[in-house]
């Protein structure tokens, strides 16, 4: 059956231990992580700040599961994303970091980007932009935005293709945007 599959195809995973990438400074929050095919030697967590809710209310929305609330699209709130390069077997070291306008709610869309030559970039979808914003990698230089759309990034997403390049596409409330990519 197709569980069956699934669980066989995930069992090695479930002996696997978690390794801590990076120490917590306590002022902030991974909400998303973006990785490089095929290894994950390269990748990019994405921060929010963490809420101060010192006063004893509930959990804070930025830890609660809420990427599905719908929100009034505005600026959002400062965030950070920050390169990770594996350096050891199960070692991981902080590189260059740059600053975007993250969802207070929503889960961050983000994807890593093969162009040839072991050369990357990093494509997200801007709060404030609402569109995709993209980075070269690993130095987080600001290479280019794409066209903007009415509404917040819901979704973005790169396949690969076999015959190279690939596609990168990127969803919102009213338009679909696919955009081949050559390497």
């Amino acid at each position: 059956s197709v569980n069956r599959f699934w669980f066989s195809c995930m069992l090695p995973l479930v002996f696997l231990s978690p390794k801590l990438l990076l120490e917590d400074d306590n002022q902030r929050v991974c909400f998303s992580l973006a990785c490089a095919p095929p290894s994950s030697d390269l990748l990019v967590a994405s921060y929010r700040p963490k809420a101060d809710y010192s006063s004893g209310d509930a959990a804070a929305p930025s830890q609660a599961y809420l990427s599905q609330t719908p929100t009034q699209s505005g600026a959002g709130k400062l965030g950070q994303h920050t390169v990770i390069r594996r350096t050891g077997n199960a070692s991981f070291a902080e590189g260059s970091t740059c600053h975007s306008n993250v969802s207070e709610v929503r889960m961050c869309k983000s994807a890593i980007v093969p162009c040839g030559n072991d050369e990357h970039l990093f494509a997200y979808g801007d709060e404030s932009h609402r569109g995709v914003l993209t980075w070269r990698l690993p130095s987080l230089g600001v290479h280019s935005g794409l066209i903007p759309h009415r509404q917040p990034i819901l979704d973005l997403r790169y396949a690969g293709s076999r015959a190279g390049g690939g596609y990168l596409g990127c969803l919102s409330d009213d338009k679909l945007q696919v955009y081949r990519v050559d390497r």
